[in-house]
C-alpha cells in the first residue's frame, strides 16, 4: 500500500518520522514545501527555525507558509475555512487516532486565517502528525 505523503506535513522532521517516509514521500513533501516558501515569502531560515522549534512563530510570512501547507494537505480550504472531513486529510498514517488528533487540532481558532493556520500547524507539529522537511 502506498502511503500518502502528507501530513508529514511538510514541515517538521524528526528522525523517527523521517525514517518512516519513502523517498517519493520526502520528495513530494519538499516540492510542496518549496512551493509554499516561494508563494508565502518566508525565508528558508525561518522555515528551518520552525522545523527545529517544531513551531510556527507569530510572523506574517511563517503564518502564510502554514496556510499554504494546510491547503496542500487538504486540511484548510482555499477560502481559509477548515475542511471538516478529517478522513480526506492527506496524512502519512493508517492510525485512526491520528485523524482524531488532527480533528482536535483543527478545532483551534485564531482571530484570522493566518493565526488559525499557525495554531493548527503548531498542534499538528507538537503531536507528531506532521513534519517539516529538512
Amino acid at each position: 500500500m502506498k502511503l500518502p505523503v502528507c501530513l508529514i506535513f511538510s514541515v517538521f522532521c524528526f528522525s523517527s518520522a523521517h525514517a518512516l517516509l519513502t523517498k517519493e514521500a520526502i520528495e513530494s513533501l519538499r516540492t510542496h514545501q518549496k512551493y509554499c516558501v516561494r508563494t508565502s515569502g518566508v525565508s528558508e531560515d525561518h522555515v528551518e527555525m520552525a522545523r527545529l522549534d517544531r513551531q510556527i512563530h507569530e510572523d506574517e510570512y511563517q503564518e502564510k507558509f502554514a496556510v499554504c501547507m494546510l491547503n496542500k494537505f487538504n486540511i484548510m480550504n482555499t477560502d481559509g475555512s477548515i475542511n471538516k472531513d478529517e478522513i480526506s486529510y492527506v496524512l502519512l498514517t493508517d492510525n485512526p487516532w491520528s485523524y482524531q488528533t488532527a480533528k482536535d487540532c483543527t478545532a483551534l481558532v485564531g482571530s484570522n486565517v493566518r493565526e488559525t493556520a499557525r495554531k493548527i500547524t503548531n498542534c499538528l507539529l507538537q503531536t507528531d502528525i506532521i513534519v517539516i522537511a529538512p
